[in-house]
C-alpha cells in the first residue's frame, strides 16, 4: 500500500489513520457504555487488527473518491458513509469464544447480531453528522439503516447521498412555517 503514495502523503495518511483509529476506539468504549447491555459487554471485544483494516479501507476508498472527483476533501456525509460501510463489512466487534471453543450464546440475542451495524451507525452519526438527525430519526428509519448495514452491499456514494438527504429533511422538518428552504 505504501508504494502507491508519495512519501509525504504517506506520512500524512499514517497520522490521519492513527487519529481515526483512536477516535473509533474511543467511540467503541462510549458506544458500549451507553448502548450495550451488561450481558452483551461480557461476550464482545474490539478486535484492533480488524479495526486497523477498517481504517485502512476507509482511507483507501476516500483517496480513490478524491482522486476520481478531483476533490481535495470528502464532506462529512461521505466520511460517515464510508465509515459505516467498512465497519459493517469488516465487523471489528467480535464475539468471545469460551474455552471449549463454543460460542457463549447458542441462540444469539438480536443485540449481539446487530452489534457491528449499530456501532457503525453510532460512530458515523456522532463523529460526522448533525446531532438533530439522531434525535429526530424514527425507529423505523434507524432499523432500516441497521438492516442495510447488516445485509446489503453498501455503496459509499449512495449512502452518503442518503445521509445528506436525511439531514436536509430534518432541517426542513425543523424550519419555521414561513422560512424559505433551499436544497
Amino acid at each position: 500500500m505504501e508504494k502507491h503514495y508519495p512519501r509525504e502523503i504517506s506520512e500524512k495518511r499514517r497520522i490521519k489513520e492513527s487519529k481515526r483509529f483512536d477516535s473509533l476506539e474511543k467511540g467503541y468504549k462510549k458506544f458500549c457504555e451507553c448502548h450495550v447491555s451488561s450481558q452483551t459487554k461480557e461476550v464482545i471485544c474490539l478486535n484492533r487488527v480488524i479495526l486497523a483494516g477498517v481504517v485502512r479501507s476507509y482511507f483507501d476508498d476516500i483517496e480513490r473518491f478524491k482522486e476520481y472527483t478531483k476533490s481535495e476533501y470528502a464532506d462529512r456525509h461521505k466520511q460517515a458513509a464510508y465509515t459505516i460501510k467498512w465497519i459493517a463489512k469488516l465487523k471489528p466487534i467480535q464475539i468471545k469464544i469460551d474455552k471449549e471453543g463454543d460460542e457463549i450464546y447458542q441462540n444469539m440475542p438480536q443485540e449481539l447480531m446487530e452489534i457491528n451495524a449499530r456501532f457503525a451507525l453510532y460512530v458515523a452519526m456522532v463523529l460526522f453528522l448533525d446531532a438533530q438527525i439522531i434525535s429526530l430519526m424514527s425507529k423505523k428509519i434507524f432499523d432500516h439503516l441497521v438492516y442495510t448495514a447488516m445485509f446489503r452491499d453498501i455503496s459509499g456514494r449512495q449512502l452518503a447521498l442518503s445521509l445528506y438527504l436525511m439531514e436536509r429533511i430534518v432541517e426542513c422538518y425543523n424550519r419555521k412555517p414561513n422560512e424559505k428552504f433551499e436544497m
